[in-house]
C-alpha cells in the first residue's frame, strides 16, 4: 500500500503530540492530570484501567478478547475503536482523536457512575478452588486413577489365565 505525501505529513504532526517510552507505568500515566486520551489494543487491564480513570480511549483490537473490550467501551460512550487496518490512513485517525478529544460523555460517564461493574472480571469473585478449577482437576485425576487402576487389574487377569505359574517341587535327596 502506498502511502501519499500529505498523508505523511499528517502523520509527522500527530506522531509529534505522542508521547513514546519504553517502559512505563500504565497506572501512573492513566493517573496524570496532562493525559487527555489513551491509545490502547483493548486488553482487559487497560480497558478497565481507562474506564476506572475516566480517560477517554483510542482502541484498536487485534484479537482474543479485545474487539468485545473495545466495543463494549465504545459503546458505553467511553471512547472510539480503530480498525487496525485503518492505521495507515492519518485521517481516520485524526477523526477519531478529534472526536475523543471534544467529547465530554467519557469523563461524565466515569464521574458519575464510577467504575463499572461489567467491566470486573468474574474471577475477582471466584474461590481459589473455582479460580483454578481444582474441583475439575480433582474429578479429572480420580478418574484417570480408576482407569489406570482397572487396566492394570484387567491385564493382571488376563496374564494369569494365559500364562498360569507352574510349581514345580523340586525333590530333596
Amino acid at each position: 500500500m502506498r502511502i501519499q505525501k500529505t498523508n505523511l505529513e499528517k502523520m509527522r504532526l500527530l506522531l509529534f503530540l505522542i508521547l513514546f517510552s519504553l517502559h512505563g507505568c500504565q497506572n501512573d500515566l492513566l493517573s496524570d492530570e496532562r493525559l487527555t486520551a489513551f491509545i490502547t489494543h483493548g486488553g482487559m487491564g487497560s480497558t478497565q484501567e481507562t474506564a476506572i480513570r475516566g480517560k477517554p480511549g483510542i482502541f484498536i483490537p487485534l484479537f482474543g478478547d479485545q474487539p468485545r473490550n473495545a466495543g463494549m467501551m465504545e459503546y458505553n460512550g467511553l471512547g472510539k475503536v480503530l480498525d487496525k487496518l485503518d492505521l495507515v490512513n492519518p485521517d481516520v485517525i485524526e477523526a477519531a482523536v478529534k472526536d475523543v478529544l471534544t467529547n465530554d460523555t467519557t469523563v461524565e460517564f466515569a464521574a458519575e457512575f464510577g467504575p463499572s461493574s461489567a467491566l470486573r472480571p468474574q474471577s475477582y469473585d471466584m474461590s481459589v478452588m473455582e479460580y483454578h478449577n481444582l474441583d475439575i482437576l480433582a474429578v479429572s485425576l480420580l478418574i484417570l486413577f480408576l482407569i489406570a487402576f482397572t487396566t492394570i487389574k484387567i491385564v493382571g487377569k488376563i496374564f494369569k489365565i494365559s500364562f498360569p505359574l507352574r510349581i514345580r517341587k523340586m525333590k530333596t535327596q
